[in-house]
């Protein structure tokens, strides 16, 4: 019994819908779409279905990398991971299954294979209402910021993207960041943002944008998965705009959020900055993912 892979398309997302429920970590961003889906920026991606069992792989940095895979029976998933192991074999390739949660790593044998604790990939999931309202002394810094903003760029506004108006500027603000950033990562970041944004509306993104006078100083890019979780997947700003990280974290939050309970701002992939910054908005959870590796 073996996998039979295929290429991911966006039709796919009635497929990851299929198998949500067999999630053993129903918060995590692995399995959101629209994430994946933007992530496919060179077309690496492939699926597969199997008697009530789920697998994605793709490519991360040259490298083939597998999913955790979604399994009705929970019962099942070393059998899942077996089958794993004779894709990668299949492939000549180390294997290698990323993001793979708490309880599923708990059920391997630690004789056979290495589990550990990948902290640059853990998720961030923070109460929708902590990030609306900013109250306590906890968030007394962010409304600081807000407030400086706000008396220092009178004519500042905020609303939901509009394609025509806005694609452009955005284009302008991913320059500008990427002419100041020192992030290794900033070339292929840009074509994520690019991606979502060709296909914001077949992915049915959430996208808002801050502007002082005509210029655009930030934006945020989300997805509402249902009534629990919602997702940020980008978030920019120019930072000499003070203030504008966190005027355009709280009034997305504002206009997106109020129905949702939870929101995963995803990782922090190891940047140190990234980490503080994610950290300072007192998360509710944060997800530990694990990497599985053949000892």
């Amino acid at each position: 019994m073996g996998l039979n892979f295929r290429q991911l398309t966006l039709e796919d997302k009635k497929t990851f819908d299929k198998y949500l429920g067999y999630m053993h970590e129903p918060y995590g961003s692995e399995y959101c779409f629209p994430n994946t889906f933007v992530e496919d920026v060179y077309g690496d991606t492939q699926i597969c279905e199997l008697d009530n069992m789920f697998f994605v792989k793709t490519k991360w940095s040259g490298r083939r990398i597998f999913f955790p895979p979604m399994v009705k029976d929970k019962k099942k998933f070393t059998q899942a991971i077996h089958l794993i192991e004779q894709e990668a074999s299949k492939e000549n390739v180390p294997l290698e299954v990323l993001m793979v949660a708490e309880a599923q790593a708990r059920m391997l044998d630690e004789n056979k294979y290495r589990v550990t604790d990948d902290r640059a990939l853990a998720d961030y999931v923070y109460h929708a209402e902590d990030l609306i309202n900013l109250v306590g002394k906890r968030f007394h810094s962010k409304r600081n910021f807000i407030t400086r903003f706000y008396n220092t760029y009178k004519d500042y506004s905020f609303r939901e993207y509009d394609e025509k108006l806005d694609r452009n500027n955005i284009t302008q603000l991913l320059k500008k960041w990427e002419a100041n950033t020192v992030h290794e990562k900033w070339a292929e970041e840009d074509k994520l943002i690019r991606r979502a944004l060709d296909h914001h509306k077949d992915l049915n993104l959430k996208i808002a944008v801050l502007y002082v006078g005509t210029t655009l100083v930030a934006f945020s890019v989300n997805f509402i998965g249902d009534a629990e979780i919602a997702y940020t997947l980008f978030e920019k700003a120019d930072t000499e705009y003070i203030g504008a990280y966190q005027v355009i974290n709280k009034r997305t939050a504002e206009l997106f959020f109020g129905k949702t309970k939870y929101v995963n701002r995803q990782c922090d992939m190891g940047v140190e900055g990234l980490r503080k910054a994610k950290l300072s908005y007192s998360p509710a959870m944060l997800l530990h993912k694990y990497k599985v590796q053949h000892i």
